[in-house]
Order: structure tokens, then sequence, then C-alpha cells
């Protein structure tokens, strides 16, 4: 019987969209991810890795702790700064680069798979959907960083066992990410194809 890690070992917060963020502004840490532009919301009961439009799965903070907080004087209400968490913050570079009000920018190569794909725009975002993934229990603070890798480390899996391929802006999970940056003259790359060339594995097939 396969036991379902995430659902064992979190809460799911359910899907909203990327002009509702300000909602998850002071949850400090969890494991986020992404969908395409849709047309309805997902149900908030389906976890994110089971659910075939999510493009991108991230994580951001590393405690319980408020004071690693950000505070934007600029935003101030006059008593007090605008405050919100890692998290927030983190979602919200993804929203601005999505939308991509500069088009003279050059953007990281996960963000223009979602451009070829889908474009870009305000109007977009309105259909973009995010979801976010905190523990199921309290942990320690010296814990958080642990769970996050594990639990965005296993949702990536999960999603690629159940769709049998990666979700297409996990660039950092793809076998062949990388290949046309290597350079084929260096030494590292003569020897790995020596050793390929001899290995006696190669006569044994047909």
């Amino acid at each position: 019987m396969h036991l379902d890690l995430i659902k064992l070992n979190c809460e799911n917060l359910g899907w909203n969209k990327m002009s509702d963020l300000v909602k998850i502004k002071n949850v400090p840490f969890g494991v986020y991810s992404l969908t395409s532009p849709l047309t309805h919301k997902p149900n908030d009961n389906l976890f994110p890795h089971e659910y075939e439009n999510t493009l991108y799965f991230g994580m951001a903070g590393k405690s319980y702790n408020t004071s690693e907080f950000y505070h934007d004087k600029k935003r101030s209400d006059g008593k007090q700064f605008w405050m919100c968490s890692k998290l927030y913050k983190r979602i919200n570079e993804h929203r601005k680069n999505l939308i991509r009000t500069n088009i003279s920018k050059t953007y990281d190569t996960s963000y223009n798979i979602f451009y070829e794909n889908y474009g870009s725009g305000h109007d977009l975002m309105e259909n973009v959907y995010f979801n976010v993934l905190i523990p199921k229990v309290k942990i320690s603070d010296n814990l958080v960083r642990s769970w996050l890798l594990m639990i965005e480390s296993t949702a990536i899996y999960e999603y690629s066992c159940m769709f049998n391929r990666q979700p297409i802006m996990q660039l950092a999970h793809m076998t062949d990410i990388g290949k046309n940056n290597i350079d084929q003259s260096s030494y590292c790359q003569k020897r790995q194809k020596s050793i390929e060339n001899n290995d006696l594995t190669r006569f044994m097939n047909g």
C-alpha cells in the first residue's frame, strides 16, 4: 500500500488566485505551488501533487519566528510598517515575474517556459492559482528547513510518478538540464566518453 507522505505530514491551505496573496502574508513558511492559467479554481481538497496543471513547486521561510518577516517602511499605515512573511515575499516575486511588466528584462529560464506556453500579463495572472502546504502538527524551528526540503522534493516526486513527467517549470529536477552548457572538449567529458566507449556492457547489447 502506497503511503502519501504529503497528506500524512501537511495541512493543505487550499488554492487562491495570485491577487489574493495577502491571505498568506502572515504564514511564516511553507511549500508552495503554482498552476497554469485556469478557467476555474481547483478544488481546495486537491493537493498540488495530485493536480496535473501544477507547473512549479517551491519553498520559502525557515522558522515560525515573525522577527524574520519583512518590514516595509514604504507601506506604513502611519502606526506600523507593512509586515509580510518570506513565503509571501517569494510568491509575490513569482507573480511579478510572470506578469512580466519589463519586456526588456532578462528572466530565468523557467519563466521563459511559462511565457512560451501561456504568455504573460496582469489579465493572465488572474487565472493563475497558488497553493501552500504547512506542517499538520507544529514542528521545532530547527526542523523547518529539513521539513521544507523533504516536502518539496516528495511533492515533485509524487507528481512525476502520477503524471509520468516533471512539472514543466521544475528545471532543476529534469535529467537533461544543463546539457547544452557542457564543454564537450573538457578533460572530464573526454574521460567520461572514454569510459563509456570501453564499457564491456556495450558488447552485450544486440
